[in-house]
C-alpha cells in the first residue's frame, strides 16, 4: 500500500513514497554505486529504513533530499515503497552547508568531494573562506589547500584516487600550472606501493628542485611589467608561492615561481634584450665553445678558465681590490657578453691578456700574487701568531665557562651546533639521511642539520649531536667495537650490543631465507640439432 503524503508544514515527520523523492543536484558525495550500498540494501530489506531522510519540499509536490542519499539509493534497490522522512524548509545555501557537514562526517570521505563541497559554498553561495573554516572548526589554510586539489588535471586526480600519490603530495602537484607538468611530477614522486612513493619531504624537495624556480637571483628583472607583457610582474603573480592564499611562511619560501614555462620565457626574453644591447654597444656574444671552457660542467658557477676575467669583478692582483673596469677606464678593450648555462645569468668578460695590456696602458703595474705575498709575509706572520694564541686562550675560557654552568637548553643547543659545524661532511650527511633530512637546492647537509637542531627541543638537538659524534667514532675506526670509547658509550647508555647483534642477525637470516625460497626463473630446454 502506498503512503499518502500530507500537506507540508514548517516541519513534519512522515512517510514519503520514494517515487516522490528527488536526489539533490548539489550532493557532494557524487555518484553512489550499487556495490557501495550492498550491505545497507540487505539491512533495509530486513528492517526497513530506520533513520529518517531529511527532505525539503520543491515544485510539483515533490521532495528533494537534503541528507540521506545512500539510504534513499539503498531503499530503491531494496524495492521498498516509502521511507520515514523529516521535512523542513531550507534555502539553497542552508542545504549546501548541511550536506557539506554531513559529508565531512563520513569515514570514507574522498578529498576531491570534500574540496568540491567547500568550493560550492564559496563560489555558489557566497561564503568566504574564513566563514567556511569557522563553521567546521578548521583553519583557512586547510580550506585553501583542500580547494587547491580541484586544480588537478584529470590524470592527476585519477592518481590521487588510486593512491598513486597521497593528498599532501597532490596539493603540491596541483600548484603546478600546466597539465603536462602535473602529470610528470605525479609520475616521478608517486608509486603503486607505499615503498615506491617518495616521502613528503623527498617529494617536496624534488618538485621544488625540478618544477619550481627561485626568483631571488633570477637572470631577469622580476619587477618588470614589460619584459613579458602577458605575464606582467613576478611580484604580484598568483603563481608566485608568496601569493598563494594558503601561504605559510614557516613551511614555504615566498620567492618561488611555479610556472617553469613562464620563467624560461622571461629568461629567454631577458637574454635576447641583453644581446641586442651588447651588439649596439659593440660588444660580442661569447660562443658556445668558449662558454664551455669557462663553465665546463653543469652547475658550474665560477669562471674556471683563466683565459677570461669579469670586468666588474676586483682585479686579482690589485691590493685595493678595485674592479677591472675602473682600472682600465677609457682604454680600449674587447668585451664579450656570456650567459652562464646553469642559471642563465649574464656576465661581461674580457680576455685576460687584453685586460693586462689595457692595465699597462692605463699606468698600472701590479706585482704578481707571489711577490705581494712575500712582501706582506712579516706582517702576516705576526697577525697569524696573535690570532692563533688568542684562539687558544679563548678555547680555554669557553671550557671554563661551560664547566661552571648548569646544562641549560641554550647551552645544550650551542654544544650541538658546535659538534655539527666541526664534523666532516660525510658524517653529517649520514646522520641527516638517517632522519630523512635532505637539503634543498643551494643548501648543504650541515645547513639542514643545523636547521633541524634549531627546530627541535634541546634534548633532541643534543641527541642528534651525540649521533654525529658516535657516527664519526664508528666510521673512523676499522674495528670500533674494540675501542674504549665505543665500549664507554655502551656502558653509559646501557645498550646491550650483543643482544642488538643477535636481533639484527635474526632479521638478516630471515631475509636470506626468503630470498632462497624464491623460485628460480624457468629455463628453456635447448635441443641440439642433429
Amino acid at each position: 500500500m502506498t503512503a499518502v503524503v500530507e500537506p507540508v508544514k514548517a516541519e513534519s515527520l512522515q512517510r514519503v513514497p520514494l517515487k516522490s523523492i528527488t536526489p539533490s543536484p548539489t550532493n557532494p558525495r557524487g555518484k553512489i554505486t550499487n556495490q557501495s550500498v550492498s550491505d545497507l540494501v540487505a539491512s533495509i530489506r530486513q528492517h526497513g529504513i530506520v533513520q529518517p531522510l531529511l527532505l525539503r519540499p520543491v515544485k510539483g509536490g515533490r521532495f528533494e533530499i537534503v541528507a540521506g542519499h545512500r539510504r534513499f539509493r539503498a531503499g530503491e534497490l531494496a524495492e521498498i515503497e516509502d521511507a520515514p522522512a523529516l521535512i523542513r524548509e531550507y534555502t539553497d545555501t542552508q542545504v549546501a552547508e548541511i550536506q557539506l557537514v554531513e559529508n565531512l562526517q563520513r569515514v570514507d570521505l574522498d578529498p576531491l568531494e570534500e574540496a568540491a563541497g567547500y568550493a560550492a559554498l564559496h563560489n555558489r553561495h557566497g561564503y568566504d573562506v574564513a566563514k567556511i573554516a569557522s563553521s567546521i572548526g578548521k583553519s583557512t589554510g586547510y580550506i585553501y589547500q583542500k580547494m587547491k586539489l580541484l586544480a588537478l588535471c584529470a590524470e592527476a586526480r585519477t592518481m590521487l584516487g588510486s593512491g598513486y600519490i597521497d593528498e599532501a603530495v597532490a596539493v603540491m602537484v596541483a600548484r603546478l600550472p600546466h597539465k603536462t607538468l602535473q602529470i610528470q611530477a605525479a609520475k616521478e614522486v608517486g608509486g603503486q606501493e607505499p615503498d615506491e612513493r617518495m616521502s613528503w619531504r623527498d617529494a617536496k624537495h624534488y618538485i621544488e628542485t625540478n618544477f619550481n624556480m627561485k626568483l631571488d637571483g633570477a637572470p631577469f628583472d622580476t619587477k618588470s611589467e614589460t619584459l613579458l607583457p602577458k605575464a606582467g610582474s613576478c611580484v604580484a603573480c598568483p603563481k608566485r608561492v608568496g601569493n598563494f592564499p594558503d601561504f605559510d611562511e614557516k613551511t614555504m619560501k615566498p620567492n618561488i615561481c611555479t610556472d617553469t614555462a613562464c620563467f624560461k620565457a622571461k629568461k629567454d626574453a631577458a637574454w635576447t634584450a641583453t644581446k641586442s644591447r651588447a651588439e649596439k654597444m659593440g660588444q660580442k656574444i661569447l660562443g658556445a665553445s668558449e662558454i664551455k671552457k669557462i663553465w665546463p660542467h653543469e652547475g658550474a658557477e665560477h669562471l674556471y678558465s683563466d683565459a677570461y676575467v669579469e670586468v666588474g669583478k676586483a682585479w686579482d692582483q690589485d691590493p685595493k681590490r678595485r674592479p677591472l673596469k675602473d682600472l682600465v677606464k677609457d682604454q680600449e678593450i674587447e668585451l664579450f657578453v656570456a650567459q652562464r648555462p646553469s642559471d642563465g645569468k649574464t656576465f661581461t668578460v674580457a680576455r685576460r691578456k687584453d685586460a693586462q695590456k689595457a692595465l699597462r696602458a692605463a699606468g698600472h703595474e701590479f706585482a704578481s700574487a707571489k711577490a705581494q705575498k712575500d712582501a706582506a709575509r712579516p706582517k702576516v706572520d705576526i697577525a697569524q701568531t696573535v690570532r692563533a694564541r688568542s684562539l687558544v686562550v679563548l678555547i680555554s675560557r669557553v671550557g671554563e665557562r661551560v664547566a661552571g654552568r648548569e646544562a641549560t637548553p641554550a647551552l645544550l643547543k650551542m654544544m650541538a651546533r658546535l659538534v655539527v659545524q666541526s664534523m666532516w661532511h660525510e658524517t653529517v650527511k649520514k646522520v641527516a639521511l638517517r632522519h630523512d633530512i635532505r637539503p634543498e637546492k643551494g643548501d648543504g647537509f650541515h645547513e639542514v642539520l643545523l636547521d633541524e637542531i634549531e627546530r627541535v627541543n634541546a634534548p633532541e638537538a643534543f641527541g642528534l649531536a651525540a649521533e654525529v659524534l658516535f657516527t664519526r667514532l664508528v666510521d673512523g675506526n676499522a674495528e670500533p667495537e674494540k675501542s674504549e670509547e665505543f665500549q664507554s658509550v655502551l656502558r653509559v647508555l646501557q645498550i646491550d650490543y650483543d643482544k642488538l647483534r643477535g636481533e639484527v642477525k635474526e632479521q638478516v637470516m630471515a631475509r636470506e631465507k626468503e630470498r632462497a625460497e624464491v623460485k628460480a626463473p624457468a629455463t628453456k630446454k635447448v635441443t641440439k640439432k642433429k
